[in-house]
Formats: structure tokens, C-alpha cells, sequence
């Protein structure tokens, strides 16, 4: 669902980018968080991006600046 989640959010359809991330947090992911919030902000939720934000947090980064 996440690649679902994304292909609505590049389209412009941020309520069905919302409904495929929220079916693909299921699995509890950062990424689906990360949609959720994106979706959720450009839909004017602050409430919904803030609880995808906060349960964002809790993940470790995939990456780190090796140079930082």
C-alpha cells in the first residue's frame, strides 16, 4: 500500500493517499507515518499530521550523515 499511498499524493489526491497509508500503518512502518503526515498536512489536518509526526519519532533514521 505504501507505492499506492505515494502514487495518489504525486497525483493530487491526498484523501486516497491518506486511506492507503492509514491501511499500510497496519504494519506500523515509518514510512507510512511519513505519508500519513504529508497527506494529512496537505489535506489542513494538524491534528492528524501531529500524531503521524509524533509516532514518526520513534523510528531510527535509515541513514546517518556520515559527515555530520
Amino acid at each position: 500500500f505504501h507505492f499506492i499511498a505515494v502514487n495518489y499524493y504525486l497525483q493530487g489526491e491526498y484523501e486516497e493517499a491518506r486511506r492507503s497509508a492509514e491501511r499500510a500503518s497496519l504494519g506500523d512502518s515509518g514510512f507510512s507515518q511519513l505519508i500519513l503526515a504529508t497527506s494529512n498536512a496537505a489535506l489542513g489536518n494538524r491534528e492528524g499530521t501531529q500524531q503521524a509526526l509524533e509516532k514518526l519519532a520513534r523510528y531510527e533514521p535509515l541513514a546517518r550523515d556520515t559527515e555530520g
